[in-house]
């Protein structure tokens, strides 16, 4: 792609979608778990599992419960 993930980032709800990572964003209907050792990785409906950034735990949890 010749756009940032910033670019893309903005254009999507941010009720639906989360930056996960630098290179990854997430959309809320497919996260199946979170996997904490040896990691943080976010699990996704079609097994993939994708890196959680640290300091990024917090929100994502929040992210996760609101409706």
């Amino acid at each position: 792609m010749s756009k940032q993930l910033n670019f893309f980032e903005e254009l999507l709800d941010n009720k639906q979608f989360f930056r996960a990572h630098l290179s990854y964003l997430v959309n809320k209907n497919y996260v199946k778990g979170i996997e904490t050792q040896p990691s943080l990785r976010i699990e996704l409906e079609n097994k993939i599992t994708i890196p959680l950034a640290r300091r990024r735990k917090v929100d994502f949890l929040k992210f996760l419960k609101v409706e």
